[in-house]
């Protein structure tokens, strides 16, 4: 998705503007991993941002989906 790479670099404060609340925010491996999950009949997607926990830089994210799950939360996003 171009909006997440779009992401990368910035603060994670633009990320939950774009995106919305993350719904779970643990420390993984001395990131903090914000993450996003849609299900829509049987379609489903999975968004993770990894973040630096002292400046909240964006560094990479990971995107798993089936059915177009994906398609399908980016067009329930905001548009800017």
């Amino acid at each position: 998705m171009q909006l997440l790479q779009s992401l990368v670099g910035q603060n994670v404060k633009v990320a939950f503007a774009r995106l919305g609340s993350p719904q779970g925010a643990p420390e993984v491996d001395a990131d903090v991993v914000y993450n996003w999950h849609s299900v829509k009949d049987y379609a489903w997607c999975d968004v993770r941002l990894f973040a630096d926990p002292a400046t909240g830089t964006v560094k990479r994210f990971a995107v798993r989906e089936q059915r177009a799950g994906c398609q399908l939360f980016a067009e329930q996003l905001p548009k800017l």
